[in-house]
């Protein structure tokens, strides 16, 4: 049995050595929500979209983390178990009886173990930020009546009971208690006493106050001494002129370790997070005693950069205005809000004196505006919002953009007073022209627009207030080596980091398929049509690379040898050939024989019996499956091979289909 990892400082120790690693996020282990695959394939789910994930697609995944180097894996449904019919506590009732679902551990159980058995450490949340096919926070917040639904648009607001009502706080304790109990059915071990277990993760990407994460920790210690505990509170922090992590949040002495998510990946941030970590930050909060930094999450594609202008156009403006500001994308990001065209209300109305968004009053938003048309059903999402955690929007407007002008808009009440928020008008997820004018916010039944320079008459380059042009930031990271190196390898104050996200081959053929725009299918790269490029493939060894570096190699080893995958042939005009996945499979050699006098099916090879001579039909990657292929009287075999070119066993020669069921 391995050892526990335990931290000194800022330090992450296994049997006394520091222990620094790659890794990934495979968040599906537990409960998958991954329902459709690169065959086209629709998988059968629940209500929730909701499935569990067949062993052999877990092997799959934490085998294909194994290869890569990784010998850390987080995951966020071995923990977060609730609300679904198919998780770990589908009522309240499951919890407070102390019954839960116990086929949802089954995945969880066999996960754990085999982690365990392949070596890999285990980073387990406890609770979602986000309502996610039906299961986070809301969840514990909806059980006590306190909210109701799905998370609408003052969700941040509504689900803060979930860190203060007392009795929201009781039953997330008990259920926090029956996950750290469970008796692991394949080793014998209470979750609680598994070593394979690195550390106990408070939450995804929550923003707690500092009293509920003292609670939530001593809690976890007082039930478990062996294991560390994670800060799961996350702010989204992208100025490197601030730091992430407050003095009460580094106080609280049950947390052994602090984290953060990158998207982009941002290295000055990532070097003031761990500094702060350890105590030596010249201009932030320090830990005091040191806690050991994890980036939990980041982006591993580099997609999320973009590029983008905003100018004054005195050419196109709407019936009774003079300009309109014009913003240019270049160069499309992952999500909408990497380019946005941002006014904060603090930095002052007409009068010169700062917007404050009153609470309980009513308001009225409003704006003009187009696109080129050149791209079918255009929307951009416009709020009103929050500009501090949790970062609500109080009303949004989702344009549907033609090449006319239109003007949109939105009533809204606002809950609580706001000093601090702002406009926000997201456009960097398509490559287009956006053209924007007379925005205007009022309180309801009142004549004064409560915006500074609401035609773009004050702006040349939309660098200074009010109207910003904001970006992905200029000093990220340059490129993944530059992150993998320069920020994790060479600072040791960085423990390791974890990619998002991993996924698996499905257990008949081809890959499970995640459309976030960050999810790994190793080592092919991304799906044509899923911005694919050549670097994918080359950026996954990179990270192979770096996962072999961190464990102390001094050259990364050679690429294991592929096993044989399980052929299928259904017989018919024209023939229909799949096989299953291999891990670490680049590419697969498919092979054609025909035979005159066939012996009996099915045929191993070599056979004794009249050797059939065999041709290349073509190479195909887990893409590319199902193959079609006419010819009459064949039987077809095929290989895999590795990334350094290697082949490994062949199938089973087939002519007919061969059943492939989930385990």
């Amino acid at each position: 049995m391995t050892s526990f990892i335990t931290h000194s400082g800022s330090q992450l120790l296994l049997n006394g050595q520091q222990f620094r690693f790659t890794g990934a996020n495979i968040y599906w282990l537990g409960l998958s929500n991954v329902a459709t695959t690169s065959g086209g394939q629709s998988l059968q789910t629940d209500a929730n979209g909701l499935y569990y994930p067949s062993r052999w697609e877990i092997s799959d995944g934490l085998n294909t983390a194994k290869q890569m180097g990784m010998t850390v894996v987080r995951s966020l449904s071995l923990g977060i178990s609730v609300g679904d019919p198919l998780s770990v506590c589908p009522t309240l009732g499951s919890i407070m009886n102390k019954q839960p679902n116990l086929a949802a551990f089954n995945t969880i159980d066999y996960s754990i173990y085999l982690a365990g058995q392949l070596g890999i450490k285990l980073i387990i949340p406890f609770v979602d930020n986000y309502y996610y096919n039906n299961v986070g926070k809301r969840t514990f917040t909806n059980w006590r009546g306190i909210t109701s639904g799905a998370q609408g648009t003052h969700w941040q607001v509504e689900e803060q009971a979930f860190f203060t009502d007392p009795q929201v706080i009781n039953d997330f304790r008990d259920y926090i208690a029956l996950i750290m109990n469970r008796v692991n059915q394949f080793n014998g071990l209470a979750y609680k006493n598994d070593p394979t277990i690195l550390t106990w993760e408070t939450g995804n990407e929550i923003n707690p106050p500092p009293s509920w994460t003292t609670t939530i920790a001593n809690y976890i210690k007082s039930l478990d001494r062996n294991h560390l505990v994670m800060d799961g509170t996350y702010t989204n922090n992208i100025n490197p002129g601030h730091g992430t992590f407050t003095a009460a949040q580094l106080d609280i002495a049950n947390i052994d370790i602090v984290s953060n998510h990158f998207y982009p990946t941002y290295n000055q941030i990532a070097e003031n997070d761990a500094a702060q970590a350890a105590g030596i930050s010249p201009s932030f909060p320090n830990a005091t005693p040191a806690k050991a930094y994890i980036i939990g999450e980041y982006d591993w594609t580099f997609a999320s950069a973009a590029s983008a202008t905003a100018t004054i156009d005195t050419t196109t403006a709407p019936v009774g205005y003079d300009q309109s500001a014009k913003l240019v994308v270049m160069s499309a990001a992952n999500a909408a809000y990497r380019v946005q065209l941002f006014e904060p209300l603090n930095e002052g109305t007409n009068t010169s004196s700062p917007t404050v968004l009153a609470g309980g009053t009513t308001y009225v938003f409003s704006f003009f505006a187009k696109a080129t048309g050149k791209v079918p059903g255009r929307t951009m999402g416009v709020s009103v919002q929050m500009t501090t955690a949790p970062y609500s929007a109080y009303g949004t407007v989702n344009a549907a953009l033609t090449d006319s002008w239109q003007r949109f808009s939105v009533t809204f009440v606002v809950p609580q007073t706001d000093h601090s928020a702002a406009i926000a008008f997201n456009v960097g997820d398509v490559v287009d022209t956006t053209w924007i004018a007379g925005v205007s916010l009022f309180a309801h039944g009142q004549q004064t627009n409560l915006l500074r320079n609401p035609n773009f008459v004050m702006n040349t380059n939309f660098t200074n207030a009010p109207w910003v042009l904001h970006l992905p930031p200029l000093a990220i990271s340059n490129d993944l080596p530059d992150f993998l190196h320069n920020e994790v390898e060479l600072n040791p104050n960085i423990s390791g980091a974890c990619l998002w996200s991993l996924m698996p081959h499905y257990d008949a053929y081809g890959f499970c398929i995640q459309t976030d725009g960050y999810s790994m299918y190793y080592p092919d790269g991304l799906i044509s049509g899923r911005n694919q490029t050549l670097d994918q493939a080359e950026r996954m060894q990179i990270i192979r690379a770096h996962g072999y570096k961190l464990q102390g190699f001094a050259s990364t080893p050679a690429a294991t040898m592929p096993g044989a995958p399980v052929l299928t042939v259904t017989s018919g005009n024209p023939n229909v050939i799949t096989w299953t996945g291999v891990v670490g499979a680049a590419a697969y050699s498919l092979e054609r024989a025909t035979a005159t006098t066939l012996p009996p099916f099915p045929l191993p090879y070599p056979n004794p019996v009249q050797p059939p001579t065999w041709s290349v039909i073509g190479t195909y990657t887990d893409f590319q499956t199902p193959v079609k292929d006419s010819a009459a009287t064949s039987i077809y075999r095929v290989r895999a091979q590795n990334v350094d070119g290697q082949y490994g066993q062949y199938s089973v020669a087939l002519p007919s289909n061969l059943a492939h069921t989930r385990v």
